[in-house]
């Protein structure tokens, strides 16, 4: 069915452009406005600004994303043929990025329409053209393909197809979670790295 294969890949796009941008929105305003100042006096370290900034947002987003995958499975009726385990686990990681990248676009831009723009292009785009959501990623060419990797949401649709379509266990999807928890680490911490280079 067409279900089985476009409604995992509408959860990830979802995902991958409401919680970047509202976080986005959150530091830029800040910055914008100048109350981030006040971090600034206080004891608080930008790591841990950074990561209050993204905790809520992460909470807030996961807990849609389980309500999509809930009526993925009991609305539009997809299967869940593999670890429904596998998949909410795996979805933390992937909110947790989604609003990592956000936080990033905040952290090198001074205002909110910037951030807006700047997000919503690194978002909708690529998870519309390259994250083999409608096409598969063997079929959008070689620069396509490099375009491809470079985003989460090119595995986690390829991790949730799998998982609920396939029935696919983890030692087939290793690679997929593997690469989304890198890219939650790497997008947090090179926020951090250029907030204190930028800020500090």
């Amino acid at each position: 069915r067409s279900e089985d294969f476009i409604v995992p890949g509408i959860v990830a796009i979802v995902m991958m452009f409401f919680p970047p941008l509202v976080a986005t929105i959150s530091l830029a305003k800040e910055k914008e406005t100048g109350s981030i100042l006040n971090m600034f006096c206080s004891s608080v370290t930008k790591s841990e600004y950074l990561l209050g900034k993204m905790v809520p947002y992460v909470i807030i987003s996961y807990a849609n994303a389980l309500i999509f995958i809930a009526l993925s499975i009991f609305l539009f009726k997809v299967p869940m043929r593999g670890s429904l385990f596998l998949l909410v686990s795996s979805s933390a990681f992937f909110v947790a990025s989604a609003v990592a990248l956000g936080l990033l676009v905040a952290v090198l831009v001074n205002t909110q329409i910037a951030a807006i723009l700047i997000t919503s292009i690194l978002t909708l785009t690529p998870s519309f053209l390259y994250s083999g959501f409608m096409v598969p990623v063997s079929n959008v060419g070689k620069e396509g393909k490099y375009m491809a990797y470079m985003f989460p949401a090119t595995y986690y649709i390829d991790l949730t197809r799998k998982i609920m379509v396939k029935g696919a266990q983890f030692v087939n999807l290793k690679f997929d979670i593997v690469i989304i928890i890198a890219f939650c680490l790497g997008l947090y911490f090179l926020s951090i790295t250029l907030f204190k280079k930028r800020l500090g």
